[in-house]
């Protein structure tokens, strides 16, 4: 995990605080297998979908027209039961991949497991061997060694925040999980008294040692719960302070291996299941203690790693995912990290108080080359409570993303007949690169004044395409928003319906037609489009 790699020096404005653990890790975890299964076959019809999610998860499905489907359903109880039978552990399971983590494995009761029709792959995902990741090792911040009081807290300032805040927007109503290391004596933060007397924290739950619970692993989940939750105190105000929020516990501070991914799918899942709004995490994956479990960078197109495929499902689910891009900018890999590849969320990179890019804001694009990342938040210098009454501005794109997770509940908590997908593509097109996105910022940094007023001018939100010039010569060009690069149809016609071209394109952002007009006689046309933004059919005059 990255939870921030933020152990990036950068000049002499920082200062590296290390929390060293002489212990080697003491996990549940000695041995895990991921089992994936062939079926569901759970018994359970998905036309009872209030007995695996909450009445409030089923309103956000009906209130923007999300199906139930099969990813929705629990995995087969009876092939748990027969998993259990030969002798192995349940550490938890995945609805969305169809899989079972497992501890207690041996060579016999691997045999005896391939021997099961419903197992489709076993895959070691955890071992004994390469348990020897120090804490401070994951666990390195870094902060300003100084700092000045400001009449406004700049990472609000930088993306507009305060236009939501003055009107009333703080988030109330909407709920945000946040997933990451732990959450260590946030219920002690001088910021946080007020979520906690109001009773705005709904559910807790530690996914790799229960027993354990939030409070414990790390001080890192408190800092970025008061980057958004922040209030009551002259010391800081966080970006979704009238929020609610759930607290949930994915990664091991101890170790690296690749079944923190599936406490991370666990958590989105159970997430999910209670009705979240909006998801946050500060985890990225790209090497780990046993080299044999690395990824490389071709890994990051969103459909290979086991924790980026689960982040879009979640994003379909009608969750906004937003995930902190990465900090490896500065360094041998430079790209993000998982799940900042995936599809359908949103990508966070850092910015310094004055919108230049951080060096270590990990770069994109991903490896299929979609933009990545998406949007741009203060990461460098960003005020957080990081302890009891430990004020300081941290570093990271950890910080970054709850700056835009809590300016999304805010302008969500605007428009809530809006799906997350729409409250996404307003966040998107209100940044300043819009037009040209690159591979190290995005599409920029968002102005949530700009992105309000989008989706109040398009209430309808029929203007997912756009034609110009109309009429014209020698050029044509359509624009589109398609920041996950889906295919495109275009199709152009005359009034007679005749067909001059058909082309398919998976451009972001806009597709230039030049040549394709240049073969056409004088004369008015229909281009026809369908795409997951939707069909459309734009007429124009060529001249």
């Amino acid at each position: 995990m990255m939870i921030c790699r933020y152990a990036k020096i950068i000049g002499c404005l920082f200062v590296l605080v290390a929390v060293t653990i002489n212990c080697i890790l003491k996990a549940q975890s000695t041995n895990l297998f991921r089992i994936y299964l062939v079926d569901k076959q759970s018994g359970i019809s998905i036309a009872k979908g209030n007995a695996f999610l909450s009445d409030r998860a089923i309103v956000r499905r009906s209130r923007y027209q999300i199906p139930i489907d099969e990813k929705d359903l629990p995995v087969s109880k009876a092939y748990l039961d027969s998993i259990v039978g030969i002798g192995l552990k349940i550490i938890c399971t995945s609805r969305w991949m169809n899989t079972v983590l497992v501890s207690g494995m041996d060579s016999a009761k691997y045999e005896r497991l391939k021997q099961f029709g419903f197992v489709r792959q076993i895959r070691q995902v955890a071992d004994t061997l390469h348990k020897t990741m120090a804490k401070s090792r994951k666990f390195n911040i870094e902060y300003h060694s100084s700092y000045t009081s400001v009449p406004t807290w700049r990472q609000i300032e930088l993306n507009n925040g305060y236009f939501l805040h003055e009107k009333g927007y703080r988030g109330k109503g909407v709920w945000i999980g946040i997933i990451d290391a732990g959450f260590k004596q946030a219920y002690d933060c001088l910021s946080l008294q007020t979520i906690y007397s109001e009773g705005r924290i709904i559910a807790t739950r530690d996914f790799v040692r229960p027993d354990s619970g939030i409070y414990t692993g790390s001080y890192h989940g408190t800092a970025v719960l008061s980057v958004m939750a922040a209030w009551g105190t002259d010391s800081l105000l966080g970006t979704a302070p009238a929020a609610t929020y759930l607290l949930l516990k994915s990664e091991d501070v101890y170790a690296e291996y690749p079944a923190e991914e599936d406490f991370w799918v666990a958590a989105a899942e159970y997430a999910d299941s209670i009705g979240v709004d909006i998801i946050n995490t500060s985890l990225g994956y790209t090497t780990f203690d046993n080299s044999d479990y690395n990824y490389s960078y071709s890994d990051m197109n969103g459909a290979t790693t086991f924790i980026s495929q689960a982040a879009s499902i979640a994003a379909s689910k009608g969750m906004l995912i937003v995930v902190s891009a990465g900090n490896e900018g500065d360094d041998k890999w430079h790209y993000i990290s998982a799940p900042a590849d995936a599809k359908g969320i949103i990508a966070v990179g850092a910015i310094d108080e004055n919108g230049m890019r951080a060096l270590f804001s990990s770069a994109g694009p991903s490896s299929d080359g979609r933009i990545k990342p998406e949007v741009m938040a203060m990461g460098k210098g960003v005020r957080a409570e990081y302890a009891p009454a430990y004020f300081r501005p941290v570093s990271g794109t950890s910080f970054s993303a709850p700056v835009i997770t809590g300016l999304a509940a805010c302008l969500w908590e605007a428009f809530r007949d809006k799906s997350s997908a729409t409250i996404r593509e307003a966040i998107i097109r209100s940044s300043s690169l819009y037009s040209i996105p690159d591979t190290l910022m995005g599409y920029g940094i968002p102005d949530f004044f700009v992105a309000y007023n989008w989706l109040m001018q398009y209430k309808s939100n029929s203007n997912n395409f756009a034609l110009y010039p109309n009429p014209c010569r020698e050029k044509l060009s359509v624009e589109w928003y398609n920041p996950d690069k889906a295919k495109v149809s275009i199709t152009c016609i005359n009034i007679l319906g005749q067909v001059f071209f058909r082309k398919i394109s998976n451009e972001p952002h806009c597709q230039e037609l030049d040549q394709e007009i240049s073969f056409l006689p004088s004369g008015t046309y229909i281009l026809q489009l369908v795409g997951p933004q939707g069909f459309a059919n734009l007429k124009f005059v060529k001249f």
